[in-house]
């Protein structure tokens, strides 16, 4: 099938499905943000979700390629745009973006720390630096900076900023981290090396910066968890788990090290102490948590339950569950992230609109991209 005749087979077969109602084409106008983009909306997959630090926005992406903005006091969608690949036509881009999917997924985002700027990790094997102006009369939503790039960078399954903003961190399906100038096109300020010798578990699927900036923690399919030096690139320590890791997270101090893992039979999070390597405590999240997020204060962990749909709030002084949000849809949970002031937390999940829970009393109170009907 030559190209021509793919685009046509590809156009035909987006109309039906938008005549049957299976995709849903949502348009933003030239006037407020520039551009139209393609958006199934309430069937959305998200796959990384945070708060800004300010706390009065939320960015979320997932597979389909696509960055939505809201509002923490709105259900409705603020902006949406849509990653493009200059090698594809813009029209197959727009008339058929599921088929692209593979390649333009985002796995992982973070916030500039003045939250003017944000970085996305993509399937693509690209970090991609955006600004953004979410204001009603500005010409463009998002701004795309800078596309770094390595020859020994896959699939980019995390990223991370420096607390001071001068760094980005990324790791994915490969054994190095790259630690990147935020403000430098090119090459990677540094890279360390590495996870995964020896062993057929590949890739690191998770990054975090100490709040000093001074330390990198990263998690790995290999099975441990590493922590670096950030201004030389040297391996400090290292924790072996014997189970995938998927998440890893400094406390706000500093003192204490998460990183929760997966496994189908041993679901445990491990807490350690940050300065001496000791493991504190064990927690269980029952069905397995791919997504920890630690509370403003340090004094609380939440973590998000891969395949029973609950969010376990633990206090860290007893080592005890103390509160459990329950998804009444019972999804996937593959992204937590507590408010600033930590009165709220965000959850990423499978298919469907983003809760946003109170954490005094554990109800949702706002599903972003689902209004209530008037």
């Amino acid at each position: 099938m030559n190209f021509k005749t793919r685009k046509n087979w590809l156009r035909v077969v987006s109309k039906q499905a938008l005549r049957i109602g299976f995709l849903f084409f949502f348009a933003i106008s030239q006037e407020s943000f520039g551009q139209i983009y393609y958006s199934p909306h309430e069937e959305f997959d998200t796959t990384t979700v945070a708060f800004s630090p300010n706390g009065d926005y939320i960015l979320s992406a997932g597979f389909d390629g696509e960055i939505r903005l809201w509002r923490k006091d709105s259900c409705e969608m603020q902006g949406i745009a849509l990653i493009h690949d200059p090698h594809i036509p813009p029209e197959l881009q727009y008339e058929f973006p599921a088929y692209l999917s593979l390649e333009r997924g985002i796995l992982s985002l973070a916030w500039s720390p003045d939250g003017k700027k944000f970085v996305i990790g993509m399937r693509d094997q690209s970090v991609r630096l955006y600004s953004i102006n979410p204001k009603p009369d500005d010409n463009l939503l998002f701004d795309e900076h800078v596309v770094f790039r390595d020859d020994y960078q896959l699939t980019v399954r995390a990223v991370a900023y420096s607390p001071d903003g001068r760094f980005i961190a990324s790791g994915g399906h490969g054994s190095h981290i790259f630690l990147w100038d935020s403000e430098t096109k090119g090459s990677s300020a540094r890279r360390f090396c590495c996870h995964n010798p020896g062993t057929r578990r590949f890739g690191v699927n998770a990054l975090d910066f100490s709040s000093d900036g001074k330390l990198l923690v990263s998690g790995s399919s290999d099975g441990t968890v590493k922590v670096w030096d950030t201004s030389t690139g040297n391996l400090l320590k290292t924790f072996d788990v014997n189970y995938e890791i998927y998440s890893v997270k400094f406390s706000p101090d500093n003192k204490l090290i998460a990183g929760s893992s997966y496994s189908g039979e041993e679901n445990i999070i491990y807490l350690w102490d940050a300065k001496t390597g000791v493991e504190e405590r064990r927690l269980h999240h029952p069905e397995g948590s791919w997504s920890i997020s630690f509370n403003p204060n340090g004094g609380f962990l939440a973590s998000g339950g891969f395949l029973d749909g609950k969010i376990l709030i633990w206090d860290l002084s007893s080592g005890k569950s103390v509160q459990t949000f329950r998804d009444p849809n019972l999804r996937q949970i593959r992204s937590l992230s507590y408010s600033p002031n930590g009165d709220y937390i965000v959850s990423g999940v499978t298919y469907g609109p983003l809760p946003l829970w109170a954490v005094q009393t554990g109800k949702i109170v706002r599903g972003f991209g689902k209004c209530p009907e008037n």
